[in-house]
């Protein structure tokens, strides 16, 4: 953007999700003392606010990458109809659920959604509910204080709070144990967390979309999974058909997310 002679520099106007532009004049030129020219930048920069929020929410899209609902391949019926799903879930605030059976694309979906939404320019993370234990689980995804066991050398953020603002991408949540599935519960109903090792809370804006190849209504009424998690996940539900009923959709499938990605290790993925 080239500026007038007058505007010396922008400077950033910060909202929740992304950065407003605001032009000033250097001190000692023409007007810049009058009470009005504040107010004139103040609706300058509230009239060109929207324009410059979406050029700032556009995510860079590498090669292959996932960059919304329509990048999700297939050209069968069952595929088009999973991408407007997929586009009203990106639509949509709420949580939401993905079932579908092994190898059916059920983390590509999420990275879609997250795509898709208002929530990608923050970061996408996601862990394998299958490969945490109960004390893993709690350290993965509410973090740890200095100190709070052998080995915890420094403070480290969990993924809730790695992903505030953004989308946590829980795989396997079917897999959860009945004491992890507890405090799951407990962090979506509050919106909060609590490190290992802390005594008070920290708050959390994180989205959830949550995936599985059980079939939770019955393992709720096995006993395996709490009903009350099940109500809060499974608020938009969207559900993959298996390959072998679509098999024109067999083929290359698109890469990682452009999203930022959460690199750790563990059960924690890219």
């Amino acid at each position: 953007m080239r500026l007038g002679p007058r505007a010396r520099r922008a400077g950033p106007l910060r909202r929740r999700g992304g950065r407003l532009l605001a032009v000033r004049w250097p001190p000692g030129a023409p007007g810049a003392g009058e009470p009005r020219a504040r107010g004139i930048l103040v609706a300058a920069a509230v009239a060109i606010g929207p324009a410059l929020a979406a050029l700032g929410s556009t995510v860079p899209v590498k090669n292959g990458a996932v960059a919304g609902p329509g990048d999700l391949g297939g050209p069968s019926a069952a595929m088009a109809e999973v991408r407007r799903q997929v586009r009203r879930a990106a639509a949509a605030p709420y949580p939401v659920l993905i079932l579908g059976e092994s190898g059916t694309g059920k983390e590509l979906i999420a990275k879609a959604i997250h795509a898709g939404s208002a929530r990608r320019v923050r970061r996408f993370c996601a862990v394998n509910c299958a490969a945490l234990s109960d004390d893993l689980f709690e350290t993965e995804l509410f973090g740890h204080a200095r100190g709070s066991f052998t080995g915890a050398s420094a403070d480290r953020p969990g993924l809730f709070e790695e992903a505030d603002g953004g989308t946590l991408f829980l795989d396997e949540v079917g897999e959860l144990s009945p004491r992890a599935q507890a405090k799951l519960l407990r962090a979506i109903q509050e919106g909060e967390i609590r490190r290992v090792g802390e005594n008070h809370p920290r708050r959390v804006d994180t989205r959830i979309v949550a995936a599985t190849n059980r079939p939770l209504g019955d393992e709720v009424k096995a006993g395996r999974f709490r009903h009350d998690l099940l109500y809060r996940l499974d608020v938009v539900r969207i559900t993959v058909p298996p390959l072998r009923e679509r098999p024109e959709d067999v083929g290359p499938s698109p890469g990682s997310s452009g999203a930022k990605p959460c690199a750790a290790p563990g059960g924690r993925r890219s």
